[in-house]
């Protein structure tokens, strides 16, 4: 008993090298991609010096506190609202 390719023993009614070229065909297209996120956004990043490093108004007093910023409560406008809920018909969302 001489061993078959185990792709052409399931599709047996089909041309073998109709088969095999769609077999090459997804592989060629597995080794593409999985070489090409071997680096995924490696390249799309920039260097840049952080201008509010240290302020504690952005950042909070240590990493794991909530900024300073995040305690400003404002008072909703009404005004505002109603644009918003306009905007929302307008939009198709439902309110």
């Amino acid at each position: 008993m001489s061993f078959q390719n185990p792709i052409l023993i399931l599709c047996k009614n089909q041309d073998k090298q109709f088969i095999m070229k769609k077999f090459g065909v997804l592989l060629f297209a597995i080794v593409i991609v999985s070489m090409s996120s071997c680096k995924y956004q490696n390249n799309n990043v920039i260097e840049q010096k952080d201008v509010n490093a240290g302020n504690e108004y952005v950042y909070g007093v240590h990493p794991d506190s909530a900024a300073r910023q995040l305690k400003n409560k404002y008072t909703a406008d009404p005004k505002q609202e109603a644009r918003a809920n306009a905007i929302r018909e307008k939009l198709g969302y439902k309110i």
